[in-house]
């Protein structure tokens, strides 16, 4: 007996695999990060082909496989994402990659998401950064901020201004930076 499960999802990565198939990661409501691979979607008269755009919303209904899912059906929905904020778009979709396992819902994450097509600044790709590291655990109290992270940087995480710093390329680095410090420091979870 085949089982079937349906999500919103955000499509963050595609690649082709074989002939005409796609291997396809999304990120998922209610399943968390899933790998599917979409048969056939390489043919011009493939019903998913408009449907799998990169960074598009979508919704989907997958069964699991040997080693991947199968997509079965996908639906795009409407977000307004605006052109301009591809490259933040982008960035996220490779951060949450890296991140998350496969099989790992997380509704606070999913939250995080729901403001993906409105990321338009680097403030704001930088603020989600941080909310996804900390819905997932990995950012340190507010004590600890300070290791990582110069003064600014801090009463932005907390919640203070409005990022203005990070139009500096030194400031905005060291921010990139201190991300990534939290994220080679070892985490018990």
């Amino acid at each position: 007996m085949s089982v079937y499960y349906g999500s919103d999802a955000w499509l963050v990565a595609s690649r082709d695999w074989g002939e005409a198939d796609r291997l396809v990661t999304f990120f998922t409501r209610d399943l968390g990060r899933v790998d599917a691979v979409a048969k056939g979607v390489r043919h011009g008269k493939s019903k998913l082909r408009g449907h799998l755009n990169l960074f598009s919303r979508v919704r989907i209904i997958v069964t699991p496989g040997k080693e991947y899912w199968r997509l079965l059906d996908a639906e795009i929905l409407p977000v307004g994402a605006k052109l301009d904020n591809l490259q933040y778009m982008k960035a996220l979709a490779v951060f949450l990659e890296r991140l998350i396992p496969e099989r790992d819902a997380d509704l606070g994450v999913w939250r995080c998401l729901e403001r993906f097509s409105e990321i338009s600044s680097p403030g704001e790709f930088l603020l989600v950064k941080i909310k996804i590291l900390s819905e997932l655990g990995f950012v340190p109290d507010d004590s600890n901020l300070g290791l990582f992270f110069g003064p600014p940087a801090v009463h932005f995480i907390k919640g203070g201004g409005d990022g203005s710093f990070l139009a500096d390329f030194a400031e905005r680095s060291a921010f990139e930076n201190g991300i990534e410090r939290i994220l080679a420091t070892n985490h018990v979870l």
